[in-house]
């Protein structure tokens, strides 16, 4: 029992799946690891996301909206069904500065400076 609760068998279980399961778990967004080393591995994770994502920022959301234009020609020219297409790519656009902004507060929260476990 941790912290006036009780342990899960996953957070007992020490095997190599199950500790990465923790870290992913935790880089995304799941609960901080308690573990100092899994602590350190979900940061190093969170900040190759991170990274990822900031090297796409100025191509990626330009892509997505040149795409959803694409899609709009080849709707209004013939295929009607491709009109289904477009708010998926503007989606993306509008969605990638969002997650980018997320894989940052992920990171700091994951970080050295960041809340206890």
């Amino acid at each position: 029992m941790r912290n006036g609760r009780q342990d899960s068998p996953d957070e007992l279980d020490m095997s190599p799946r199950a500790v990465a399961r923790r870290v992913r778990r935790a880089a995304s967004g799941g609960p901080i690891p308690a573990d100092p080393d899994e602590r350190a591995a979900a940061y190093d994770l969170a900040l190759e996301q991170q990274h990822v994502l900031e090297r796409q920022r100025y191509w990626a959301p330009a892509l997505f909206v040149l795409t959803a234009l694409l899609a709009a020609g080849v709707a209004a020219t013939g295929a009607t069904w491709v009109w289904l297409t477009v708010p998926l790519w503007l989606a993306l656009a509008i969605g990638h500065p969002i997650l980018r902004a997320q894989a940052r507060a992920r990171a700091a929260v994951l970080g050295p400076g960041g809340p206890p476990a």
